[in-house]
């Protein structure tokens, strides 16, 4: 439960101010995006749920046990295939479904990822 509580903190604290610069932005995502490998990487991982989200991030071109940030955020189907795979492995706690049926708290993340995917979409210098 330390582990999830430690993943929800950061997404929480959103909402006192986004990351400004490019270093805190990419430790944020990383944060997320691997926060629930350990988890993931279980040995649940037979699971029929890990295994689509295992899918999807082969599709993704993503690695295997994590949750892409930008997928979670835009796609409704990652979105829900990655906290049905969760929901299997938790402790106690669904970190991806209270983030997203909060839709304050969810709304902070998508203008996170929105911002991060705008900057890497069009800025030469945000890729290197």
């Amino acid at each position: 439960m330390a582990n999830e509580m430690s993943t929800i903190r950061p997404i929480l604290s959103l909402n006192q101010q986004l990351p400004n610069s490019k270093e805190t932005q990419l430790s944020f995502i990383r944060k997320f995006e691997n926060s629930l490998e350990d988890r993931l990487s279980s040995e649940d991982t037979k699971l029929e749920s890990v295994k689509a989200l295992e899918k999807l991030n082969e599709q993704y071109d993503r690695p295997k046990h994590t949750v892409s940030l930008i997928h979670f955020v835009f796609n409704d189907e990652y979105r829900e295939v990655a906290i049905k795979a969760y929901d299997d492995v938790k402790y106690k706690i669904n970190v991806l479904d209270c983030i997203a049926r909060v839709p304050h708290y969810f709304g902070y993340l998508k203008t996170m990822a929105a911002y991060h995917y705008g900057l890497s979409q069009f800025s030469v210098q945000y890729r290197m």
